[in-house]
């Protein structure tokens, strides 16, 4: 997706630079009920996609496709959380 859809869909839903830990826990909050799907292994690690309806500030709803990945380390193994 382009960097201003991304930003666009953000700022529909009233978050910015200033408010980012409410968009997390909006994100960490709907996490645990919606699948994550492999999405491809680079040298940097195994990456997953999640498809998130976000309501935000503003009341309005979104999908939001977040994107976590497991990182190798320098021995090649695997971290046990994924990032954001």
């Amino acid at each position: 997706m382009e960097d201003w859809k991304i930003g666009w869909k953000i700022g529909w839903l009233g978050f910015h630079q200033g408010n980012w830990r409410e968009l997390e826990a909006a994100i960490r909050a709907k996490l645990p009920s919606h699948p994550a799907n492999f999405s491809e292994e680079t040298p940097f690690g195994k990456r997953y996609e999640v498809y998130l309806p976000i309501t935000g500030i503003t009341g309005k709803t979104v999908e939001v496709l977040t994107v976590w990945q497991y990182d190798n380390d320098n021995a090649g193994h695997e971290s046990e959380f994924p990032r954001l």
